[in-house]
């Protein structure tokens, strides 16, 4: 928040006012020296796939980096709904390809990582407790009030 500072009038003349910007006061997260937590629910579910798990990670860690102006929780979530959406596309792309090339057994996989991948992003179940997340940034701030 810009402070004003007072700066000596001329002679005869009018008071004038300096802004001084102040930088703002560092955030909960800054405080941390650990990435956010991927939700367990999240883990859970795509335990068999440690490369989703590593791209979902990273996301958070860069949302917490970039979150200027943003609460870093609604960061947070915002950065894992987006991964995930891009992990469905990704399976709806992968199950068109499999119906195109005519293989059954291709065919059943790619429905089945993309109804994983529906249930990883769906608010009732893969995102639907992010109270790690919500603890993570949220740590000692009620000690505080």
């Amino acid at each position: 928040m810009p402070t004003q500072e007072r700066v000596a009038a001329p002679a005869g003349g009018r008071i004038r006012y300096r802004v001084r910007l102040v930088p703002p006061e560092p955030r909960n997260f800054a405080l941390h020296t650990s990435s956010p937590p991927l939700p367990q629910r999240l883990r859970d579910l795509l335990h068999e796939h440690p490369d989703l798990i590593d791209a979902l990670t990273g996301a958070l860690h860069r949302a917490v980096g970039q979150s200027h102006g943003t609460p870093p929780f609604e960061s947070a979530a915002a950065a894992l709904e987006d991964a995930l959406s891009g992990f469905v596309a990704d399976a709806r792309d992968a199950r068109d390809a499999a119906e195109a090339s005519g293989d059954a057994n291709a065919l059943l996989r790619a429905d089945e990582r993309l109804r994983l991948m529906f249930a990883a992003r769906s608010r009732n179940d893969g995102l639907r407790d992010l109270d790690e997340l919500w603890d993570y940034f949220h740590a000692g701030q009620e000690a505080r009030t």
